[in-house]
C-alpha cells in the first residue's frame, strides 16, 4: 500500500478546544465568489483517499455488485484503480449482511455530502466540525420544506453515518469519524482521521464547481445523476485546466455505470443518457466533451453492428470551461 495512507497511522492527534465543536458557522462556503464574480467552488485535494471515497460511492447503490463491490468478513469491499495503484475501500458493519444492505442504500446524494464536507474542512483548515443536515441542503440550493425536507435531512444523516464506516487501504480506522448530536440526528460532529488533513494539504488541488451540486441526486433522474458523477470524475482527473483524455469504457467503469451493459441492458439507452449528461455539463458551462478523431459516434447511421464496442473503445476529450 502506498505511503500516502501509511502516513496516517503514525500521525499525531491535534488537541482540540471545546469551542471548536461549537463553531458551526461557515467562514467560507461553496457559493463564495472570486474577485471577478465567478464561483470559487471547492478546492479539493487531489489525494488518493478522496478519489477512492468518491469512486466507491459512485459504484455503490443498487448496482454495487455489478460495479465491483464484494462481500467480505463483516464488510463490503471494492478494489479501485487510482492512477496505477489498486486501492481497497471497505464499508464496515456488524456483519456482512448488514454491510451489504447499507451498501445498496447508498445514493448519489452521498457524493454531494462528501463534496460539501471537503469544502468545509478545506475552507476552515480544521479537523473537527459540527455540521447540520440543513447545511448540506442549503449548499445544494434545495428549497424543499415540510415532510419532504425532513425526509431529505434524514437521508443525509444516513449518508453521513455510512461515510463514517468507510476505510481506505489496509487500515482499520475510517477516514471520517461521524457522531450524531442529540436525539434528532440532524446534527453531527465529523472529524478527519489524524494526519489526513496534513496529507490533503500537501496534495495538489483540483477545483470542483458548485454547479455539480445542483444536479438532481434522485436515482430516477438518470441524466442528472450521470452528469453529477461525470463532472466530479473529470474535475478530479484534470490538472491546470488541461483536457482530460480517457476511454469511454474506462470512464463508465470508474463512475459505476458500465455494469448496466454487463447486466444485459441495451447499450442505446446508456449511450443516450450519457449524451444527455454531456450536454448538461456543457449547458452549465462546466465541460465540453468530444470524441478524439470522430465527430459523432452515436448518430443513427453509426449504430450498426458492433457500435457499442466502438463507442466504449473511443477516447473522450473533456475540456473544462470554468
Amino acid at each position: 500500500m502506498s505511503g500516502e495512507i501509511s502516513r496516517l497511522s503514525s500521525a499525531a492527534v491535534t488537541p482540540l478546544h471545546p469551542i471548536d465543536l461549537l463553531q458551526a458557522r461557515v467562514r467560507r462556503g461553496l457559493r463564495e465568489t472570486t474577485d471577478d464574480g465567478a464561483p470559487s467552488g471547492v478546492v479539493a485535494p487531489d489525494h488518493l483517499t478522496l478519489r477512492a471515497l468518491m469512486g466507491a460511492l459512485m459504484c455503490g447503490g443498487p448496482g454495487a455488485e455489478a460495479a465491483g463491490w464484494r462481500q467480505g468478513e463483516g464488510c463490503a469491499q471494492i478494489t479501485l484503480r487510482i492512477g496505477f495503484e489498486p486501492v481497497r475501500v471497505r464499508l464496515d458493519a456488524v456483519d456482512a449482511a448488514t454491510a451489504w444492505r447499507e451498501l445498496h442504500a447508498i445514493s448519489p446524494l452521498a457524493l454531494d455530502v462528501l463534496t460539501v464536507l471537503v469544502d468545509r474542512f478545506q475552507a476552515e483548515g480544521s479537523e473537527v466540525r459540527l455540521v447540520s443536515c440543513a447545511e448540506f441542503l442549503d449548499a445544494k440550493g434545495c428549497r424543499r420544506w415540510g415532510d419532504e425536507r425532513q425526509a431529505l435531512e434524514e437521508q443525509i444523516g444516513r449518508e453521513l453515518m455510512r461515510l463514517g464506516r468507510l476505510t481506505v487501504g489496509d487500515d482499520d480506522e475510517p477516514l471520517l469519524s461521524v457522531a450524531p448530536v442529540g436525539e434528532g440526528q440532524t446534527a453531527f460532529v465529523v472529524s478527519l482521521r489524524p494526519g489526513l488533513k496534513a496529507c490533503w494539504n500537501d496534495a495538489p488541488t483540483r477545483r470542483l464547481n458548485p454547479a455539480l451540486l445542483d444536479f438532481d441526486h434522485r436515482m430516477n433522474r438518470g441524466a442528472d445523476v450521470l452528469a453529477k458523477k461525470l463532472g466530479l470524475y473529470l474535475s478530479l482527473a484534470g490538472a491546470e485546466s488541461r483536457p482530460v483524455v480517457r476511454r469511454v469504457g474506462t470512464v463508465l467503469n470508474a463512475i459505476g455505470v458500465a455494469q448496466e451493459l454487463a447486466s444485459g441492458a441495451r447499450g442505446g439507452r446508456l449511450a443516450d443518457r450519457f449524451e444527455e449528461a454531456v450536454l448538461r455539463l456543457q449547458e452549465r458551462g462546466l465541460f465540453t466533451v468530444t470524441y478524439r478523431g470522430c465527430h459523432d459516434l452515436l448518430g443513427e447511421e453509426e449504430r450498426v453492428r458492433g457500435w457499442v464496442k466502438r463507442w466504449l473503445d473511443a477516447e473522450l476529450v473533456a475540456r473544462p470551461l470554468a
